[in-house]
């Protein structure tokens, strides 16, 4: 992380220099950031820091397009590929450009630079090279299907196999949404550089509450008497801990999840068009687990069919994951970024960027290990009219001068894994 010790007339440390970059804005919306700088303190525990300032970043941002390739379904993924592309040259106009692909592992797509034709380049071969999947809502997509009263096992199930069926897909989540944690984690810790740090998450977003959407589907489709007995599954580390590291680390996350293909109206191209033909639904009746018609039953199906479409179309309105832009907004919150939704917000941000104020802060030493949490305020003394009072006052929460308990742990569970591997 970017720290400085000073040190007193007895050579022991006795305050830690870090940076914090800020942004204010009016009820407009408007950045008001320089009308404002000359008031702004800096607290910790209740107690002013020492500040100094050194003006606007300007285009000395280090920006990272992280794209999640393990929660970001495919029409994200693709979506946030063109509309990135399509500000390739603002992007490049506020400093050097990284596109990481986070899969199974984190790679690099695009080195540092500050060339757009590149950006755009390495943003299209990545479209084409697409093989983002989002695991979270295909565990939960499965579950539904295996456990529909009306579906081809409905006539195998009993209750012992659901219950551990539901056990199962929530450990299965929870290794999911630990992996994803743990190599975010990892990445901005080992990569992280003194300077302002821009973290471009792009994905769908996850949800944080598993048992509640097993608990629910199992009362839906009847197996009420199974909810009490199932047990939610820890996963370390926490939303929270991620911010804090993450906001330590001086990264200020920008989480960005492109709109929908109704808003953005990207056209389907003619492959897209014939997968999407592929993977239509036809619609059966089982009867003692063989496919039936009214030629073999002795009655038309087709009311039964009417309910079973009726049943798809009310799925379809409940989205798997519930809230999923929660997490990302616990993450922009702790580092002084924000949530961003389709390209109308991506444009105003990408003007905004530049303005943001550098300020340097001196900080008492923490505690091996520990994370503290810092306040950005106007100053309660600075004088009426001459400092005007931001509507929204952005900036990182949290700073740390040695290595977090949460990244410690993390460590540690990597290496026992590697041991037992």
């Amino acid at each position: 992380m970017a720290v400085w010790p000073v040190a007193a007339q007895d050579g022991a440390p006795e305050t830690v220099v870090q940076e914090v970059l800020v942004e204010a804005l009016d009820a407009r919306g408007e950045v008001i950031t320089d009308q404002v700088a000359k008031g702004l303190e800096i607290l910790q525990d209740g107690r002013p820091l020492p500040v100094r300032h050194l003006g606007e970043v300007g285009n000395q941002w280090r920006i990272v397009l992280y794209f999640d390739q393990l929660l970001a379904s495919p029409t994200d993924f693709h979506n946030a590929t063109i509309q990135l592309g399509e500000r390739a040259r603002d992007l490049t106009r506020l400093g050097t450009v990284e596109l990481m692909m986070a899969g199974q592992e984190v790679s690099v797509a695009l080195p540092e630079s500050r060339e757009p034709d590149a950006l755009s380049q390495a943003l299209g071969w990545l479209r084409l090279r697409d093989d983002s999947e989002n695991l979270q809502a295909e565990l939960r997509q499965s579950f539904l299907e295996k456990i529909d009263p009306e579906g081809p096992m409905a006539a195998g199930l009993t209750a012992e196999w659901i219950a551990d069926l539901a056990q199962n897909h929530l450990h299965d989540e929870a290794e999911v949404l630990r992996r994803f944690r743990e190599q975010l984690l990892l990445w901005a810790v080992e990569h992280s550089a003194p300077g302002p740090q821009a973290l471009f998450l792009i994905g769908t977003g996850f949800d944080g509450d598993s048992l509640t959407f097993y608990q629910d589907a199992l009362a839906a489709n009847g197996w009420a008497a199974l909810v009490p007995d199932l047990e939610g599954v820890p996963v370390e580390p926490s939303v929270d801990e991620l911010g804090q590291v993450l906001s330590a680390y001086g990264w200020t996350v920008l989480a960005y999840t492109p709109a929908q293909r109704g808003d953005t109206l990207l056209d389907e191209t003619e492959e897209e068009i014939a997968a999407r033909r592929e993977e239509e639904i036809t619609d059966v009746v089982f009867q003692d687990g063989q496919m039936v018609d009214k030629t073999t039953i002795g009655f038309d199906p087709a009311e039964a069919l009417k309910k079973r479409r009726e049943r798809r179309a009310a799925a379809a309105e409940e989205p798997l994951l519930a809230d999923p832009d929660q997490p990302f907004r616990v993450l922009a919150d702790s580092t002084g970024g924000e949530l961003l939704r389709g390209t109308f917000q991506l444009s105003d941000l990408l003007v905004r960027l530049a303005r943001r104020t550098r300020l340097v802060v001196s900080t008492p030493p923490s505690a091996p290990g520990e994370v503290r949490e810092i306040e950005t305020r106007v100053a309660l003394e600075s004088p009426a009219g001459e400092v005007p009072l931001p509507s929204i006052l952005r900036s990182r929460r949290w700073v740390a001068d040695t290595t977090p308990e949460s990244v410690s742990a993390v460590r540690a569970r990597q290496v026992l894994a590697e041991q037992l591997d």
